[in-house]
């Protein structure tokens, strides 16, 4: 029999990733526990203006004792590449994470039942994908403490949807240097975009936020022009061909310190030399900026 996970109170939430490496298909466990395991394939779907894709993919396990068993304990070992969405993880009453793995208590199970729990997911990273992996174990009690022998594990391929967009875009962390003779400490981020139509792109357009920082733009020049708007700084990078990639160097400056923080940018095409922007192009990412040292 299947049943329906109802929705809990997440007791303790961690973030925490999944681990990947290799390749390889998802494959159902075998029953060398008290359950058998197996999990649908992971496949993350296109990027938003942060570089962030989702996903979702689901666990499937069976009681195979004649008894119930209360504490079920998934766990995902950590890698730093998947979000765990755990928010809407609703079968998992209660999570938690360690340095190297996330664990989840789900909803007691009867003897012979299945559940299958729907876990999404989302990453920042990029290809290529790999594999994930999971077990199962008979839990003693809610702080995931489990028993010996009990163990069923099973993997689950993870894949990236190709990019279907004008552009592809990638930045590296800012981090600023030690204080300079004038109060202020600099830093750079280097953006690479490439242009994934089949046609040139005479003004692609690179925008930072004001949010981003405050750009030294009088020394940006990989830009032959650059505008200042109210809530963005604009740079008209040189006309981008088909299928081509340039890489382009912003410096920064600030004179005070700050957290960590990520700051944002994205790329367009533009219409015309005065930085229109040509709606439905952009591509952006993430990028962090580090205090101060």
């Amino acid at each position: 029999m299947t049943r329906g996970i109802r929705r809990g109170v997440v007791a303790a939430l961690v973030g925490a990733f999944v681990a990947l490496s290799g390749a390889g298909a998802a494959v159902a466990a075998p029953a060398d526990g008290p359950f058998t395991i197996s999990a649908t394939d992971l496949k993350y779907g296109q990027p938003d203006l942060n570089g962030w894709r989702s996903a979702q993919n689901t666990v499937t396990f069976t009681n195979t004792t004649s008894e119930a068993i209360e504490f079920p304990v998934l766990t995902f070992p950590v890698n730093g590449r998947d979000h765990a969405m755990h928010a809407d993880w609703s079968g998992c009453p209660v999570m938690f994470g360690h340095s190297n793995e996330l664990v989840c208590i789900t909803e007691p199970i009867a003897a012979g039942e299945t559940t299958t729990l729907t876990l999404p997911w989302g990453t920042n990273q990029r290809p290529p994908g790999g594999v994930a992996h999971v077990r199962i174990e008979k839990g003693l009690d809610r702080d995931g403490n489990v028993e010996a022998g009990t163990v069923s594990r099973t993997s689950y391929r993870v894949s990236f949807a190709k990019l279907t967009g004008a552009f592809d875009i990638t930045a590296t962390d800012l981090r600023y240097g030690p204080v300079e003779e004038d109060g202020f400490r600099r830093g750079s981020t280097t953006v690479t975009i490439t242009n994934l139509t089949k046609r040139a792109v005479p003004y692609p357009l690179i925008s930072f936020p004001s949010s981003a920082g405050t750009p030294e733009h009088t020394l940006w020049s990989d830009c032959p022009v650059v505008f200042g708007q109210r809530d963005k700084t604009v740079c008209q990078a040189e006309p981008l061909a088909a299928g081509a990639s340039a890489t382009l160097t912003f410096p920064f400056l600030t004179d005070s310190a700050w957290t960590e923080f990520e700051a944002n940018v994205r790329v367009d095409a533009g219409a015309d030399d005065k930085g229109t922007v040509i709606e439905g192009t952009a591509a952006g990412t993430q990028y962090t900026v580090f205090e101060s040292a």
